[in-house]
């Protein structure tokens, strides 16, 4: 696993001159997540990560599909639906991996929701791409 971490971030930093940035607006993973989400469709969400994806957030590192599924139906019992908006603010292809970072939000009712910034690292499986790490960030309220 260390060695497939390594040779992926070496692949994302190198930025060999073949890898093709898309759209933003044009990375599908993103607007599939938002939907899913505001529809308070936890599966649905699940089934865009391999079985060996990991989610790094602010809080813990967590492994596999169902353990994912069941953070983000916390996480949709928290905020409730309707409530996600994510920003992609770049999307590249590199032949089996597409990776996107950008921006969330949750307008959520008061104690819940809050803001940060995410990166997305995607493999190609078959026909399509499957998450293999989401990693995100809580960006802290301002000072009072």
């Amino acid at each position: 696993m260390r060695s497939l971490v390594a040779t992926v971030a070496l692949t994302i930093l190198a930025a060999p001159a073949f890898a093709a940035e898309i759209d933003p607006s044009s990375c599908p993973v993103t607007m599939i997540w938002q939907n899913a989400y505001n529809k308070g469709d936890a599966a649905g969400i699940a089934a865009l990560y391999a079985p060996d994806a990991i989610e790094v957030s602010p809080g813990s590192i967590i492994q596999g599909p169902e353990a994912i599924k069941e953070r983000v139906t916390q996480s949709i019992k928290n905020d409730g639906p309707n409530s996600l908006k994510l920003v992609t603010q770049k999307c590249v292809i590199d032949g089996p991996i597409r990776w996107s970072v950008g921006q969330w939000d949750t307008k959520a009712a008061p104690g819940g929701g809050g803001s940060g910034f995410w990166t997305l690292l995607e493999v190609k499986s078959g026909d399509t791409f499957k998450i293999k790490n989401l990693t995100y960030t809580l960006t802290p309220p301002p000072a009072k």
